[in-house]
């Protein structure tokens, strides 16, 4: 909100004193705790509180609740739900003294045992308390007893008697290890002795001997604090002296005490809250200024304090109090740095949700509302509403409030403008010269070195020059902006040249002497003013102008031309909201600053930017224009919607705590697994086919939970922290497998990372089962067989083709032995016997028959040689070509029918025929058919035209030898030729077929590859 007027509508929200805090979070059962009645109170060693109530024990990280009980008929469970004190050991074990006995637990809240007292001993425990490392003090109403630890031991060893009479109350260690313990009679010191524990001290005060001790504590001084029958008793304990003290007001029935780390002293009561002092060397109380006790008093009233708790952490930003009907409350100092008033004038039944305007003086703060004007009284916190006469104007919102130099105080309002007299206590009207002056608002006063009093207002800008003397500068505004209507005034502000920066809805003026310049909104020029409603100007101490606008914080500067611009600074460089409202300097030189999302902390230096929101104690975060000030201790104040606060900016502390890290549970593929057995030894194992694996975790910084934050990473997967942000459940997905490390760290709520408190997770991802060791030694066998297998079936299958190929090349030589024996042995004998009848023919003078007989020889001689060679050719391996076959009988042809007249022709030999391989010796019986084919046509056929072709396709193989001849008889196919042709066809797995008589000769080969090679493969 930032002009009044704009945002009238908000006057009619209502203020609610039960509105939902964030200053002090209130647990109750509603947010899971067991029960209202708080007892007792412990952090353990991980950070986690354990609340002890009238119903049971509580364990909380934060986030959960946890309960641990009595079960009826389980001897394994608590004495008793009554838990009276709590201790941690150093085992980490927790020690509960109930009504009913004493336990142990571990520190998950698992029982363990119970230890046993003396026998007729009653089991009232009254006080659990740690002496050393190794012995507990445990009292009832009658004795104190001194436990030994030991895992082992577990058992009484000292019994102390008293001779001082008096019910044993409560008890407390010092810093040298000496038991102090308030009974009904006094005091009594215990120091360790060679025989045991015995008392060494004793100190009685007859006039406070009647009152009953309730609750002890101890200062820095060794000093005790001490309850008892509502009343707060000092014990000198080098003097040896009780005292009654007097600081604290006798009205207050006082329930409980605690001294804190800082060394100030808590003091809880009857149905008024608390109180919090600083402690003096004489035991003198002075109330702190470090602690706002009224803010957790709002919350605290009508109830009993029962315990007050605070860790041994120095870091430690909480506060714990347990009351014994509302629960249990947390303090935060990070977030009390924030004294609230608006509670104060809530009580008054006249006072409005919604402040403009702020003034403090030394003994009042001023606040005005949309429904008048309120003044509290510093000293007993007491308000009222101001007297306003206004017999002709009507005056209710107070939006501006200004003490003068001159100490007159001012107020602008929706009826105009006011002063207060002092001797009548009442505001007054100051009558202005201007029209229809009953509409005139006041919406901003201030005053320049030279003491005029400047009027920001909805109808233009005037000024009481010394405070009296009346001008209106609004013609010099009104031409700046070519318009006769009045211009809405925001701010005004005095530079250190004594110009003046003027802050309206329609943008920015410089106003020197009686000249102005106005600077407005252009989209195209990015050093401009950022937007044209200007809210707010300050001047701070260096003598920097920062305007605010509804878009974001200005700092006005000069270029190197002397030409003014702007430096910007919005929501992108890091703030919560832009509009802002109201800006002012804290003694450091920092910029505090109002808008619609808190507070923000600017540092000018290194622009760095702080936000303080409602869970940083401010309860509501919507401010107002107007309602900032700065008082004469440097304290700032700042109003809005149902906001009003001050502060030290000094003492606003940030919370330093290191966050603890605790897993809660893990999930694998939806399914609970047990967390505590995880260790180094023994990982977090998951199965190849659990994809899908959740983390939960608590950060234990209990500040603001919903803001500690949370990074992981995976050893040898990830090199940088992985954010998960303010997630506490962190998810893995298709880990690999093999072993892993996953680390994780928390921060807290201002983003402070504890890395000494990472923690780690071993992780065994199982492989699948192609990559386990079982797996792939049965796989191996399996290779290993079919090896075998194979190995064995590839020897059998090579043993068979070369037994086939030894059975085949036998076969070969039996037959190319057969062949040479019938073509080499008949031509051999044939020349024998012609050689003989030659030498007989010689003999008788016969040679003209001779010389026939030696022409037959020759002709045998040149067959015997070309078979020789048909023989040789058909034994190379490189003539089982068809393509070799083909030309071989192509040769021949040509060379046969060269000398005879015949025309010859071959058709189909192709480089094709390269492709087709026959088996070995059927390119031998190939070439004789053919051979014998063209022989029979040169010697028979008188033909003048002969043809060699072949045709190949796929595995099938036909060769012809046709002539244009007389043609064959059935003589001629029956003939011992024809038939050697048949047969060799035969033997090759093929058909010779013969044309028919006087149609000129065809003969046909004809053979199937593809089943001879199966009857030979």
């Amino acid at each position: 909100m930032n002009i009044k007027i704009l945002y009238i509508i908000f006057f009619l929200q209502i203020y609610s004193a039960d509105a939902q805090t964030h200053l002090n979070d209130h647990f109750g059962p509603e947010q899971g705790l067991s029960q209202n009645s708080i007892r007792c109170l412990l952090q353990d060693r991980n950070g986690k509180m354990w609340i002890g109530t009238s119903d049971g024990l509580n364990h909380f990280d934060g986030y959960d609740f946890v309960h641990v009980k009595r079960e009826p008929f389980n001897a394994s469970s608590l004495s008793s739900d009554h838990i009276n004190s709590l201790f941690q050991d150093k085992y980490g074990r927790i020690w509960v003294g109930t009504e009913s006995g004493l336990d142990v637990l571990n520190e998950h809240g698992k029982w363990l045992f119970n230890v046993h007292l003396p026998t007729g001993e009653k089991k009232y425990i009254t006080n659990v308390i740690g002496l050393n490392e190794n012995e507990v003090a445990v009292s009832t109403l009658e004795n104190v007893f001194i436990v030994d630890i030991d895992v082992n031991k577990n058992k009484i060893i000292h019994d102390i008697s008293f001779t001082l009479d008096g019910k044993i109350r409560t008890l407390i260690p010092d810093k040298k290890g000496s038991l102090w313990i308030a009974t009904t009679e006094g005091v009594l010191k215990l120091d360790r002795k060679a025989e045991g524990y015995g008392v060494v001290k004793k100190i009685r005060n007859d006039h406070v001997s009647a009152l009953i001790p309730w609750q002890m504590s101890i200062d820095a001084q060794d000093n005790l604090w001490i309850i008892a029958s509502g009343r707060l008793l000092f014990v000198d304990t080098k003097a040896d002296s009780i005292y009654l003290s007097e600081y604290v007001s006798d009205d207050y029935v006082l329930t409980s005490v605690y001294v804190d780390q800082g060394g100030e002293l808590w003091i809880g009561s009857l149905e008024t809250g608390i109180d919090v002092y600083h402690i003096t060397t004489n035991g003198k109380l002075i109330p702190s200024d470090n602690v706002h006790p009224e803010n957790a008093n709002l919350y605290l009233y009508n109830t009993m304090i029962m315990t007050i708790y605070e860790s041994n952490d120095r870091n430690e930003d909480i506060v714990w109090i347990g009351t014994a009907e509302k629960g249990l409350y947390k303090y935060s100092r990070s977030k009390n740095g924030f004294k609230h008033y608006e509670n104060y004038f809530a009580k008054t039944a006249q006072a409005a949700s919604v402040y403009y305007s702020i003034l403090k003086e030394k003994n009042y703060l001023w606040a005005g509302t949309s429904k008048g004007l309120f003044r509290q009284n510093a000293k007993n916190g007491h308000v009222e509403k101001m007297n306003i006469k206004t017999p002709d104007v009507q005056a209710e919102a107070f939006y501006t409030l200004y003490k003068d130099q001159r100490g007159k105080i001012w107020a602008g309002t929706d009826g105009g403008l006011f002063y207060f007299h002092t001797e009548t206590k009442t505001f007054l009207p100051h009558p202005l010269p201007v029209p229809s002056y009953h509409n005139l608002k006041i919406l901003k006063i201030t005053e320049d070195k030279k003491g005029t009093i400047w009027l920001c207002t909805n109808r233009g800008l005037f000024a009481l020059e010394h405070g009296v003397h009346f001008r209106d500068y609004n013609p010099i505004i009104k031409p700046l902006f070519n318009s006769t209507k009045n211009v809405v005034i925001n701010d005004i502000s005095e530079d250190e040249e004594n110009a003046y920066w003027i802050g309206t809805s329609q943008g920015l003026i410089l106003l020197k002497g009686l000249t102005a310049k106005i600077f407005k909104h252009d989209i195209s020029a990015p050093q401009g003013l950022l937007d044209n409603w200007v809210i707010d100007i300050f001047c701070d101490s260096k003598g920097h102008i920062w305007i605010g606008t509804s878009k974001g914080l200005s700092k006005i500067l000069k270029n190197e031309n002397d030409v003014y611009c702007f430096d910007h600074y919005t929501e992108k460089n890091g703030l919560p909201n832009s509009f802002i409202y109201g800006i002012l300097e804290s003694d450091d030189h920092k910029l505090w600053i109002s808008c619609n999302h808190g507070l923000i902390r600017f540092d000018p230096k290194n622009f760095k930017i702080k936000t303080f929101k409602a869970e940083d104690g401010l309860i509501r975060e919507e401010f107002n224009s107007g309602a900032a000030t700065k008082d004469e201790k440097g304290h700032l104040y700042f109003g809005g919607l149902g906001i009003l606060v001050s502060f030290n900016p000094a003492k606003i502390l940030s919370n330093q705590h290191s966050a603890g890290l605790i897993l809660n549970s893990i999930r694998i593929m939806d399914k609970e697994t047990d967390i505590y057995t995880i260790s180094e030894s023994t990982p977090l194992r998951i199965g190849y086919g659990d994809k899908y694996i959740r983390l939960k975790f608590s950060a234990i910084d209990y500040t603001n939970p919903i803001k500690n934050q949370y990074a992981y990473k995976i050893k040898g997967i990830h090199n940088d922290w992985i954010q998960n942000e303010n997630d506490r459940v962190i998810s893995l997905l298709n880990l690999p497998s093999g072993k892993h490390t996953m680390e994780v760290m928390a921060a807290n709520s201002e983003g402070i990372w504890n890395h000494q408190g990472a923690i780690s997770i071993p992780i065994l991802v199982g492989a699948p089962v192609w990559k386990q060791g079982w797996f792939l030694t049965v796989v191996g066998l399996v290779f290993v067989g079919f090896g075998y297998l194979y190995f064995r079936s590839h020897v059998r299958k090579k043993l068979m083709i070369e037994k086939i190929r030894l059975e085949e090349n036998e076969r070969v030589r039996k037959i190319a032995a057969q062949d040479m024996h019938d073509d080499f042995g008949n031509t051999l004998t044939r020349i024998g016997i012609l050689s003989q009848m030659a030498g007989h023919k010689l003999d008788q003078d016969k040679t003209q028959e001779a010389k026939h007989l030696l022409q037959k020889i020759s002709e045998n001689s040149s067959r015997l040689y070309q078979g020789t060679k048909d023989f040789i050719w058909a034994l190379n391996p490189e003539s089982d070509n068809l393509w070799e076959t083909m030309v071989r009988i192509k040769d021949f042809a040509e060379d046969a029918t060269s000398s005879s007249g015949l025309n010859f022709n071959a058709t189909g030999i192709s480089e094709q025929l390269k492709n087709c391989n026959l088996h070995p010796g059927t390119n031998r019986h190939v070439v004789m058919i053919m051979k014998e084919a063209i022989t029979n046509t040169l010697k028979h056929a008188e033909a003048t035209n002969a043809e060699l072709s072949v045709f190949y396709e796929n595995t099938s193989l036909e060769i012809n030898w046709t002539d244009n001849g007389k043609g064959t008889s059935g003589d001629q196919n029956t003939g011992n030729g024809i038939s050697n042709m048949k047969t060799r066809a035969l033997k090759n797995g093929g058909k010779l077929y013969i044309s028919k008589p006087e149609k000129g000769t065809k003969i046909q080969l004809k053979l199937n590859l593809s089943q001879y090679e199966s009857k030979y493969l």
